[in-house]
C-alpha cells in the first residue's frame, strides 16, 4: 500500500522553496507590453505561499508542529531556516561582484563622489519622508517609525543598527522596531524591483544606447581586458577561490568599527562579501590564486543563488506583507511607501539629470543607495548584464554608513503630538 503525507510535504521547507521558485520562474516569463518579472517573479510567489501557509498554521488548517520555524506572533515568521537566505545571499554577492570586478576601479575613479552623493541622497530622503509623516499621521511610535524607515529602504544593516540603539528601552521598544521594519520591508522590495524594471519602459530608454555610453568609459581602461586574459582561463569555475572569497567576504563584513554616536557600524554580509569579491576579481591573482573565472558558470551561480533568495524573502514576509494590507495599517503603508518611491524618485533624478549617468550604473547605484539585494538582483535581470553591480558596489559603503545614522537619528527626533 502507497501513502502519501500531502500535510507534511507542503509543510516542508524546501519543497515550498522549489515550489516557490518553479512558479515564480513560470511567472517570471509572463510579458504584458515589453514588461517582465524575470527571476523577481519568485518574490511574488514566495510572498502567496509564505502568507498562505502561516495563516493556515494560525488558523489551525495545518499542524504547526511540521513546521519548526513558525513563529506565531512575532514580526518576522521564518517558514524557511534564515541560514538558507544567508547562504544564498553570500553566494549570490560573491558571483555577482566577481562578474563586476574587471572594471570596478575606473567605475570608483570617475564616479566615486557622485556615487557617495547618490548614498546619501537617497537615504536622507527616506529619513526625511519618513519624519515628516509623522506630521500626518499623529501619535506615531517612533521606535515603529525607524523600522519602516529601514523596511522601506530595505535595510537589513539599518534594522540592526536600529534594535542595538533601542536596547536599552527594553524588549517593547525593539518589537515595536521589528514590526515597523516586517510591515515595510515586503513594499520597499516590491517598489525597488518594479522600478528598476519599470523606469527603462516608461522613460523609453534605448538600451543599446545605454551600454553604449558605458562602453566609451570603461574602453578608457585599456589593460582590463589584458589583465582578464592573463589571470583567467576560460572555462573555468575555481571552486577553492570563491569558498575563499565567501569567507573573507564574512570576516570583513563581521569586523565592527566604533563611529562615536553611531556606535559600532559593520558592512555586514552582503557588504562583505560583494566588497571582498570586487577587490579579489579586480586584483585577478594573487601568487597562484586566480580570481578571474568564466563568465557564463558565475552568471549560472548568480541566477540560481538570486531566485532562491528572492523566494525565500517573500515566504519569510509573505504573512507580514499581506497581513499589513487586509489588517488596514494605513501610517505604515503610506509611510513605506512615499518614502521608499519618492528616495528612489531622488536618486533617479540626481543620477540621470544633474549626474548624466548612464542606466547600466545608475540602476545598480540606486540599489547600493537603498542597500538593497533583492534590487541589485532585479536590475541585472532586467537590464540583463551584471554590470549594474559596479553601481551597487561603489555606493553601497557611504549609503550603509547614512542608513546606521539615519535609523538611529529617527527615533531620537521629537515627534508632534
Amino acid at each position: 500500500m502507497i501513502e502519501l503525507d500531502i500535510e507534511t510535504l507542503i509543510l516542508n521547507q524546501f519543497f515550498l522553496l522549489m515550489i516557490s521558485v518553479l512558479l515564480g520562474l513560470l511567472l517570471g516569463r509572463i510579458e504584458y507590453r515589453q514588461i517582465k518579472l524575470g527571476v523577481s517573479g519568485t518574490l511574488f510567489t514566495g510572498i502567496f505561499f509564505g502568507w498562505l501557509i502561516t495563516y493556515l498554521v494560525i488558523n489551525n488548517s495545518l499542524d504547526q508542529g511540521s513546521i519548526n520555524n513558525l513563529a506565531q506572533g512575532s514580526a518576522e515568521i521564518e517558514i524557511i531556516d534564515n541560514s538558507l537566505l544567508n547562504l544564498f545571499l553570500i553566494i549570490f554577492s560573491a558571483s555577482v561582484g566577481l562578474l563586476a570586478a574587471k572594471d570596478m576601479g575606473l567605475v570608483i575613479k570617475k564616479f566615486g563622489i557622485k556615487f557617495s552623493v547618490l548614498g546619501f541622497a537617497v537615504t536622507f530622503t527616506g529619513a526625511l519622508l519618513c519624519y515628516l509623516s509623522t506630521f500626518i499621521f499623529k501619535n506615531t511610535d517612533p521606535y515603529a517609525l525607524a523600522g519602516v524607515y529601514t523596511g522601506a529602504l530595505t535595510s537589513s544593516p539599518g534594522l540592526g543598527a536600529a534594535l542595538e540603539s533601542v536596547g536599552s528601552a527594553g524588549y517593547a521598544a525593539r518589537e515595536a522596531v521589528a514590526a515597523g521594519h516586517a510591515a515595510a520591508y515586503p513594499i520597499g522590495v516590491i517598489i525597488v524591483v518594479l522600478t528598476v524594471n519599470l523606469i527603462p519602459k516608461i522613460f523609453s530608454m534605448d538600451m543599446s544606447g545605454e551600454f553604449e555610453k558605458l562602453e566609451k568609459v570603461i574602453s578608457s581602461n585599456e589593460n582590463s581586458q589584458e589583465e582578464l586574459d592573463e589571470a583567467g582561463e576560460k572555462g573555468k569555475f575555481r571552486l577553492l577561490e570563491f569558498a575563499g572569497v565567501c569567507i573573507l567576504g564574512q570576516l570583513l563584513g563581521a569586523v565592527k568599527v566604533y563611529m562615536g554616536p553611531l556606535g559600532y557600524l559593520n558592512l555586514g554580509l552582503t557588504g562583505g562579501v560583494l566588497i571582498s569579491s570586487l577587490t579579489l576579481g579586480y586584483i585577478g591573482k594573487i601568487g597562484p590564486f586566480k580570481f578571474r573565472m568564466d563568465e557564463k558558470i558565475l552568471t549560472a551561480v548568480r541566477q540560481i543563488s538570486l531566485a532562491f533568495f528572492l523566494s525565500v524573502v517573500g515566504l519569510n514576509y509573505g504573512y507580514a506583507a499581506v497581513n499589513t494590507f487586509i489588517a488596514g495599517s494605513i501610517p505604515l503603508i503610506a509611510t513605506a511607501f512615499i518614502s521608499g518611491t519618492l528616495a528612489l524618485t531622488a536618486g533617479f533624478i540626481i543620477g540621470r539629470y544633474l549626474f548624466k549617468l548612464d542606466w547600466i550604473l545608475l540602476s545598480g547605484a540606486l540599489c547600493g543607495s537603498m542597500t538593497s539585494t533583492p534590487g541589485l538582483g532585479a536590475a541585472i535581470d532586467s537590464i540583463q548584464s551584471d554590470k549594474a553591480a559596479m553601481g551597487y558596489g561603489a555606493t553601497y559603503p557611504v549609503a550603509l554608513f547614512f542608513m546606521v545614522f539615519f535609523s538611529i537619528l529617527l527615533h531620537k527626533l521629537p515627534l508632534p503630538h
